[in-house]
């Protein structure tokens, strides 16, 4: 049995997201982030470094999907803010210069969290803090 799409047409899609549908959000976010997540690896040679700006576009697509026109590509529109982002990132990186790096980060254990390795702890902090840097008409969607 096939299940049809609650949005037969890019431009019924976006229209949902512009209104803040939160299923619409999460199409778009499903159907072009491993695409955009490949751009954002052309900046950054770590893969959690392309990720996480890879993601802080995306709130950025939803903070502005309401200047999107239906002129145009949907996909070129949202890449041109991945870039962007990208680019902004890097910027910011390099204006910190060698203050401080990565490697750099003194490990604390949260005592709240099982003991794991620091990786770990830093995702584990970004997933924590990403519902809160969502704007707020965009809700998680939790299966």
């Amino acid at each position: 049995m096939k299940i049809l799409s609650l949005f037969q047409t890019e431009e019924q899609l976006v229209k949902a997201c512009q209104k803040g549908d939160p299923r619409a959000q999460r199409r778009v976010y499903d159907k072009y982030s491993s695409r955009m997540n490949a751009v954002c690896r052309r900046y950054f040679k770590d893969e959690y470094e392309a990720e996480e700006c890879m993601i802080e576009a995306f709130v950025k697509v939803f903070e502005k999907i309401s200047q999107f026109k239906l002129e145009g590509s949907f996909e070129g529109w949202i890449r041109r803010i991945v870039v962007n982002e990208c680019l902004m990132a890097l910027r910011a990186k390099k204006q910190m210069g060698n203050q401080m790096s990565y490697d750099d980060i003194i490990y604390e254990p949260n005592p709240q969290l099982p003991e794991t390795s620091l990786e770990a702890q830093d995702l584990l902090k970004l997933v924590e803090q990403l519902p809160r840097r969502l704007p707020n008409r965009i809700q998680p969607v939790c299966h």
